[in-house]
């Protein structure tokens, strides 16, 4: 698999709070978290590597995303909440499809990204987009109105209890609306011919996301979560993935491990020694490999409300 033209919007490091910030500083110290920095736990660093990990994965898996919302009927004039806006390339995608007749916002934590975001967006004039600071865990936060489209993609994984995220955005949806979800399912990630110097990678990811009390494998959940959160099975549920030559993928890996990295030592997961060899292999040793990347799963599930 080889990386397409960038298609959504690019995710600016000038647009990042604390981009500036130390790469250490980036991240939430479990160790003296406060209870709703636990329920709200983002594993990556806010840095300006970040910006361009969130780029390119929003690139990966631009085409599967797309099949999902090709499949939800979506039309001209329609509403839609989208939850973790992150970068805004879901948003995006929502927005050409509801048009400028329509209206996307995008509810994130992060005020100064999501209000860039959302100017940056706007200059598209694919739809209407705005901004709301607000928080999935806080209903008090959240819009009163309802949406004919609620979504989140990489959001759940980082809550303490999705079902309860589920049930908002399903109380958030209006009659004959859809709700649809997108998370990762970790387990798959592996190398053929086998690249031991990636077994520090997969045991950082799954390190971090277990000590955090995470879930590396929500992605396959997801269909069960939301039958709870909707009371009924969604109506589809889609897994995607890929396989491609380890150095076409080595950047995205490096920063992808690099912003786990903070996290990782704070959480005893790695050490500074093991983290050097890494980013040494990632940086030169992995342009050579004749290694294979088989990705994680890319999970979703949608159900439209009677």
């Amino acid at each position: 698999m080889y990386f397409d033209t960038l298609k959504c919007i690019s995710f600016r490091p000038d647009c990042i709070q604390g981009a500036a910030m130390p790469l250490s500083k980036g991240i939430v110290s479990m160790a003296h978290a406060s209870e709703s920095d636990r329920d709200l736990f983002y594993a990556l660093a806010r840095s300006a590597d970040e910006a361009e990990r969130l780029n390119q994965q929003a690139e990966l898996w631009r085409k599967a995303t797309s099949r999902v919302l090709d499949q939800l009927d979506l039309a001209p004039g329609m509403s839609c909440l989208d939850f973790g806006c992150g970068a805004g390339d879901v948003m995006l995608a929502l927005g050409r499809r509801v048009g400028p007749s329509g209206n996307v916002v995008g509810v994130d934590t992060d005020a100064d990204l999501g209000r860039n975001v959302a100017k940056e967006l706007t200059k598209t004039g694919a739809s209407r987009f705005s901004f709301l600071e607000a928080d999935i865990t806080k209903p008090e936060s959240l819009p009163t109105e309802l949406f004919d489209v609620t979504s989140a993609r990489f959001l759940l994984v980082h809550l303490e209890d999705p079902v309860v995220a589920l049930r908002t955005m399903w109380n958030l949806t209006r009659p004959g609306g859809v709700l649809v979800v997108f998370d990762y399912d970790f387990r798959t990630h592996d190398t053929h011919p086998a690249c031991p110097e990636l077994e520090e990678f997969i045991a950082v990811v799954d390190g971090v996301f277990e000590k955090a009390g995470l879930d590396p494998r929500i992605g396959s959940k997801l269909p069960h979560y939301l039958e709870r959160a909707a009371e009924g099975p969604p109506d589809g549920v889609e897994t995607s993935g890929f396989i491609t030559p380890l150095p076409d993928l080595r950047e995205f890996l490096l920063l992808s491990y690099k912003s786990l990295l903070p996290a990782a030592l704070d959480l005893g997961v790695t050490t500074e020694g093991k983290a050097e060899k890494m980013i040494a292999f990632l940086e030169g040793g992995a342009a050579e490999s004749p290694s294979y990347w088989l990705s994680a799963l890319y999970c979703s599930a949608w159900k439209r409300k009677p």
